[in-house]
C-alpha cells in the first residue's frame, strides 16, 4: 500500500462514527491520548511521520460540533509525534488564538511546546503555551519581514 492508500485509508477509519464515540469518551487529556492512540488508522499515521502532516492538519480544519471536536483531537494526538515547522507554526496559531476549548485546549498547548521544544512541565499549561505561542509568532514574523526586506 503507498502512501496516500494509507492515509486515505487511515482518514475513513477515523471519520466512522463509531470512532467518535470512543473519543468522546474521554475525561482527560490523558485518557484522550491512551483512547486515539488504540484507534484504527492512527498507528499507520504516526508511522508516515511528516508525510502525514496534512492529514494530521485536516482534521483540525473542521466544522463546530461533537465530531468535529473528536476529529480535533485525533489531529493533536498525531501532531503530539508527527514535529514539522509547519506543524509547528499551525499549533501556535491555534494556541494563540485560543481555538480549542477543554481537553482538546490542553492538548493543544502540550502539542505546540512539544513541538517547538519547549518545557511542557509548567504548572499552568495553558498559560505557559499560549505566552509562548504568541512569542513563537512574533519571532517568526520578525525573521519573515527580516528575509523579505533582505530580498
Amino acid at each position: 500500500m503507498n502512501r496516500e492508500e494509507t492515509v486515505r485509508n487511515a482518514l475513513e477509519s477515523i471519520s466512522r462514527p463509531e470512532v467518535h464515540y470512543q473519543v468522546l469518551l474521554a475525561s482527560t487529556p490523558d485518557v484522550a491520548m491512551d483512547i486515539v492512540e488504540m484507534l484504527p488508522g492512527v498507528k499507520e499515521l504516526v508511522a508516515l511521520g511528516p508525510e502525514a502532516e496534512e492529514a494530521a492538519l485536516s482534521l483540525l480544519k473542521t466544522e463546530k460540533g461533537i465530531s468535529a471536536n473528536n476529529r480535533a483531537t485525533i489531529g493533536l494526538y498525531l501532531l503530539h509525534h508527527i514535529n514539522t515547522p509547519r506543524t509547528t507554526r499551525a499549533l501556535a496559531d491555534a494556541v494563540s488564538k485560543e481555538q480549542f476549548k477543554g481537553i482538546n485546549k490542553e492538548l493543544a498547548a502540550s502539542a505546540f511546546l512539544r513541538s517547538a521544544g519547549f518545557p511542557a512541565d509548567q504548572e499552568d499549561l495553558v498559560a505557559y503555551a499560549t505566552e509562548k505561542a504568541r512569542e513563537f509568532q512574533s519571532q517568526n514574523s520578525e525573521l519573515n519581514n527580516q528575509s523579505k526586506t533582505s530580498e
